[in-house]
């Protein structure tokens, strides 16, 4: 399995509702179309409710990301074809010419190394 996070903030002016809306209704129906392989992944978008921060307690400010988008492979291969697709120019322009409605600059892409601890319950 290969799990990559993808660390973005919501672009000034867009409500909660609006970017939740714009992000699961257009950016991500985009990126499938350009790049089909995507549906061999499993996408989960992790909106972070800014009102709902636990720790550190009162916690008052501006959070540097809105949302943590997972994107998980469960193969080598299909992350390859996924790597090959995306060096595609045309592909990139339409991708990057549409986040500029959703989301500051800024967002961040990191691969990850998954450790689980599982309770015994």
């Amino acid at each position: 399995m290969i799990k990559y996070l993808t660390f973005a903030k919501s672009k000034n002016g867009l409500s909660y509702e609006e970017f939740v809306d714009y992000y699961n209704n257009k950016h991500i129906p985009l990126c499938m179309e350009l790049l089909p392989i995507l549906k061999k992944s499993t996408i989960r978008r992790n909106y972070l409710q800014k009102d709902k921060v636990i720790f550190p307690p009162n916690f008052e400010g501006e959070l540097e990301y809105d949302v943590v988008t997972e994107t998980i492979w469960h193969s080598q291969e299909t992350f390859n074809e996924f790597l090959a697709a995306t060096n595609n120019p045309e592909i990139q322009a339409k991708i990057t010419a549409d986040e500029v409605n959703v989301f500051e600059k800024g967002t961040r892409v990191v691969i990850v190394d998954v450790h689980e601890n599982k309770a015994d319950i």
